[in-house]
């Protein structure tokens, strides 16, 4: 559970902020008629969303967003869908794919007195 909050939280903070807000000050800019401190300020606020999306990403390294992607080919016919522990397999004839969550290990350090 707490891995899924860290997930929802930096595909919010990574991914969906700074393109909401690219995209709004886009629209502001170009559709509405706009003064110009207005414009520095949306600008502004785009670069601090972007400073931030990068934080995000730098601070919260124990979660990976997307899996890790791993193609095989041999000799096999047929369809499947395999699940196994953190792992989905998808045969299709003669390739092979394997979806492995990406999950970072975090470094655990003992403190002895």
């Amino acid at each position: 559970m707490k891995n899924l909050f860290k997930y929802i939280t930096k595909i919010l903070f990574v991914i969906i902020i700074p393109i909401l807000t690219i995209v709004l000050t886009t629209i502001m800019i170009n559709e509405m008629e706009s003064d110009k401190m207005l414009i520095v300020i949306l600008v502004m606020l785009s670069c601090m969303s972007l400073l931030n999306a990068l934080m995000f990403n730098k601070y919260i390294t124990s979660v990976g967003l997307f899996p890790i992607i791993d193609c095989d080919f041999g000799k096999i016919i047929g369809f499947a869908i395999m699940h196994e522990y953190k792992t989905l397999s998808v045969v299709i004839p003669f390739v092979v794919i394997n979806l492995k969550l990406n999950v970072k290990k975090k470094f655990i350090v003992n403190n002895i007195l």
